[in-house]
C-alpha cells in the first residue's frame, strides 16, 4: 500500500498526465478500504502534494464528485486516529477542503449522514488553552482548518445542499459544535502574528454570519416582542452557540479597537439583544463567563444606541421613553453591575455619553435618553473612583 502511494506521489510531482494520475491515486483508497495509522500519514502527505496542483487543473480537469465519499471518510479517520498529530490532521483537512472545492457538483453529495458525521468529528478537535501563546504554528493550522470548513459549509448552504434551518454542526439537534473559545481574550489576540490574527478574525466573522442567518431563518423572520431572532436564541439547546457568539464578539470589541473595514458591525452582534438570558445575565446561568457577558452586553447596547441615534440625527422623531423603551430599560439594567466587571468597556460608555450629549444639544433629548445619560455619568464616576 505505502509503496503504491509513494510511486503515485512521484508521478504526481513530475506533473505528467496529472489529471489521469489524480484519478488513479484516488482509486487507491477505494481498493484498500480502511487505512492504518502509517497509511493515514502517508496518504495525508500525498494529498498535501496533490492539492496545490489542483489550481492548475481547475479550468481543464475537475475532480469527479465520486471521490467525495472516500475523501470525507478519510477526514473522519484522521480525526479519530489518537496517534495522529493535531497539526497533521488540520493541514490535511485544509488540503482536502481545497480538493472538495474543485469537485463537480459536490453539493449533490454533501447532505448525507456520513458527511455530517465527519463534520461532527472535525468540531471535536481541540487546542489546549496555551497553544496560541506557546504553539502558534499549531494554532494557526487549527484556525486555518476551521476557516476552510466553515467556508465550505457556507458555500454548500448557498448552493442549497443544506437547509438553513438544519446546517450540520449548527443545528439545535446537534450535540457537536465548533469550539471558537480560543484565544480567550483580546490581549492574547494582539500578540499573534498578523496572518494568524486575521485568520481568527475571519473565522469569528464567518461563524457570526452563519449564526445570524440561522437565527433569523429559524425564527421564521417574524417580529417578536424582543426581535426576529428571539425564539431561536432563547432555545436552551442553542446555548453553546450563543456563548460562542459572545466569545467572538468580546474577543474583538473588548477593549475598544478601531476597524477600518466595517467589521465592528459584525462583531457588535445586535441579534444577541433578542436573547433574554443575554439581556439579563445572571451568575447561575453564565458562571465564570458572567463578567465577559456583561461587558459584551454593554458593547452591544452601545452599537444599538449608535444605530438609533443615527436615525434621530437624520431628522427622524425618536422618543426613547416610549418608542424605544426596550433599549432604555436594557441599558439601565446592564449598567447595574460590579464596576470591576466593566472597566474594559469604559471607552464605549464615554463614547455613548458624548453621542447622547450631542443629540441633546442639537435636538433635545427625551426623558428616557436623559435617564440613560445620567446613569452613564454615574457609572463613569464609579470607574474613575475605582481607577484612582
Amino acid at each position: 500500500m505505502l509503496d503504491v502511494m509513494l510511486h503515485q506521489s512521484q508521478r504526481v510531482q513530475s506533473k505528467v498526465s496529472l489529471g489521469r494520475e489524480l484519478d488513479d491515486i484516488f482509486d487507491i483508497s477505494d481498493k484498500d478500504g480502511a487505512l492504518s495509522h502509517d497509511a493515514l500519514v502517508a496518504m495525508s502527505r500525498l494529498i498535501h502534494i496533490i492539492h496545490p496542483a489542483m489550481y492548475s487543473l481547475r479550468n481543464s480537469h475537475g475532480i469527479s464528485s465520486s471521490h467525495f465519499t472516500w475523501l470525507t471518510i478519510f477526514m473522519g479517520e484522521l480525526c479519530r486516529d489518537e496517534q495522529m498529530e493535531l497539526d497533521v490532521i488540520c493541514n490535511c483537512i485544509s488540503d482536502i477542503k481545497h480538493l472538495l472545492s474543485q469537485m463537480i457538483d459536490v453539493s449533490s453529495r454533501a447532505d448525507s449522514t456520513s458527511f455530517r458525521s465527519v463534520l461532527h468529528a472535525i468540531t471535536q478537535l481541540r487546542l489546549q488553552p496555551g497553544d496560541f501563546v506557546h504553539k502558534e504554528p499549531l494554532a494557526s493550522s487549527f484556525v486555518a482548518m476551521q476557516v476552510g470548513i466553515l467556508d465550505l459549509i457556507r458555500v454548500l448552504v448557498d448552493q442549497g445542499a443544506f437547509p438553513i434551518t438544519d446546517i450540520p454542526t449548527f443545528s439545535s439537534e446537534d450535540s457537536f459544535h465548533w469550539d471558537i473559545s480560543q484565544p480567550q481574550l483580546s490581549d492574547a489576540v494582539s500578540t499573534l502574528k498578523r496572518k494568524t490574527r486575521m485568520m481568527v478574525r475571519d473565522r469569528d466573522a464567518q461563524f457570526l454570519s452563519i449564526i445570524e442567518s440561522i437565527a433569523v431563518a429559524n425564527s421564521g423572520g417574524a417580529i417578536t416582542p424582543n426581535g426576529i431572532c428571539a425564539s431561536w436564541l432563547d432555545d436552551p439547546r442553542n446555548d453553546i452557540l450563543v456563548r460562542s457568539c459572545i466569545y467572538a464578539a468580546h474577543r474583538w470589541m473588548v477593549p475598544h479597537r478601531s476597524f477600518s473595514d466595517g467589521k465592528a458591525q459584525i462583531f457588535s452582534f445586535l441579534s444577541l439583544l433578542d436573547c433574554e438570558r443575554f439581556r439579563r445575565p445572571d451568575l447561575s446561568h453564565w458562571g465564570e463567563d458572567l463578567a465577559l457577558v456583561q461587558r459584551t452586553l454593554i458593547v452591544t447596547l452601545w452599537r444599538a444606541w449608535c444605530v438609533r441615534l443615527s436615525d434621530s440625527m437624520k431628522g427622524m422623531e425618536v422618543d426613547y421613553a416610549s418608542d424605544h423603551s426596550d433599549l432604555v430599560e436594557n441599558t439601565l439594567t446592564a449598567l447595574k453591575v460590579d464596576t470591576l466587571h466593566i472597566l474594559d468597556v469604559k471607552w464605549y460608555i464615554q463614547d455613548l455619553v458624548v453621542r447622547l450629549g450631542q443629540r441633546h444639544l442639537l435636538l433635545g433629548v427625551s426623558v428616557g435618553g436623559s435617564e440613560v445619560l445620567l446613569a452613564l455619568d454615574e457609572v463613569l464616576c464609579e470607574i474613575s473612583e475605582f481607577e484612582m
